[in-house]
């Protein structure tokens, strides 16, 4: 059993998880990238390696039939997304849980792929590095370690100017969704840059006040309220500027390829396509 510790990944996320939409979850787009991956490693008859209980990756690792492992700190979350899976009564009898910290992770066993979705981005950026060197351990060396992963670059550092945000959007993307088309601006403009994250604690009573000060309407803050629990969860998002986060990636990983989706956020989240380093 892991040691208790401060979870921000809580059980009333998991129940509220259906809410949660691309770019938090997986999109069609990304999931068609991801899956290129799965199809190697089953015809390896492969053994996979999922970072978290993402209902996506394990109805992909069923519909390709590979012997799955899904590593997450809650048996409760593990349960609960499974309840959002297409192939939930397969992955029932077949899928396995290490109930553990990432970080912690210590298994005999090595995977041909491991997948992770925003899982690094979920940890502080000073456990980048044991993060990696855990998830390296456990690759095979023919395998790839495949996440989709929020990086910033160098211009996303100017000041976020909130008006503009909006005005934007509105001129431009009229009736689509706030979130998808601005989020990563919001984060922007609520970004610590001396920490490298953004605080929910903070963010979600942020957005609450631009909308109670009629800067946002209310269509758009009701496209990011089902971020609300991530302020609950005591959750922050980190994101490093992008060539950091490489170099840290190299310490462990060669960086095979970087992939991208079709969708609007497709330069700040790339899907690293990485091999270990011996």
């Amino acid at each position: 059993m892991p040691k208790k510790h401060k979870r921000t990944w809580t059980l009333g996320m998991a129940k509220h998880w259906k809410k949660y939409k691309p770019y938090a979850r997986p999109s069609k787009s990304e999931l068609t990238v991801f899956e290129r991956y799965f199809r190697k490693a089953s015809r390896k008859h492969g053994r996979i390696l999922i970072l978290g209980s993402t209902p996506e990756f394990r109805d992909l690792a069923q519909k390709h039939s590979l012997d799955t492992y899904c590593a997450d700190i809650s048996k409760e979350n593990f349960l609960e997304l499974r309840k959002l899976m297409k192939r939930k009564k397969e992955a029932a009898s077949s899928e396995k849980l290490i109930h553990s910290d990432w970080i912690k992770l210590r298994t005999h066993l090595r995977f041909d792929l491991i997948v992770g979705d925003w899982a690094i981005n979920m940890i502080p950026v000073k456990k980048y590095n044991p993060f990696l060197k855990a998830v390296s351990t456990h690759l095979k060396d023919n395998g790839f370690f495949v996440h989709r992963h929020g990086v910033w670059y160098p211009g996303d550092r100017k000041k976020a100017d909130i008006k503009r945000i909006v005005a934007d959007f509105r001129k431009k993307h009229k009736g689509e969704d706030f979130y998808q088309v601005k989020g990563l601006d919001m984060f922007r403009y609520f970004w610590n840059w001396k920490k490298m994250h953004v605080d929910f604690s903070k963010y979600v009573p942020g957005i609450e006040e631009l909308h109670h000060k009629g800067i946002l309407n209310d269509a758009e803050a009701k496209d990011l309220e089902f971020q609300r629990p991530n302020k609950t969860a005591g959750l922050c998002a980190s994101m490093l500027m992008k060539k950091d986060f490489d170099k840290k990636v190299d310490n462990y990983f060669k960086i095979i390829k970087e992939e991208r989706s079709t969708d609007l956020w497709r330069k700040n989240v790339p899907i690293y396509v990485m091999k270990v380093k011996r």
